[in-house]
């Protein structure tokens, strides 16, 4: 093999790792959403609240922690 062919399998193979680490970042930034799961609903009256609230914000009763 001469350097030619050398350096283009090497090429090929940087461009070919390249592209598999950023298939692999995208579908990583898609499976992570931090909004996802952040409210919840509550139960006796149907309003959405913060996760972080321990009691709904409409109607004032605890929402179950889980």
């Amino acid at each position: 093999m001469n350097s030619i062919n050398i350096s283009f399998a090497v090429f090929v193979f940087l461009i070919s790792l390249l592209a598999m680490l950023r298939i692999r970042n995208i579908s990583h930034a898609k499976a992570y959403n931090p909004g996802y799961g952040s409210q919840r609903m509550c139960r006796a009256c149907g309003s959405i609240t913060p996760r972080a609230e321990a009691c709904c914000l409409q109607c004032g009763k605890p929402l179950p922690v889980i």
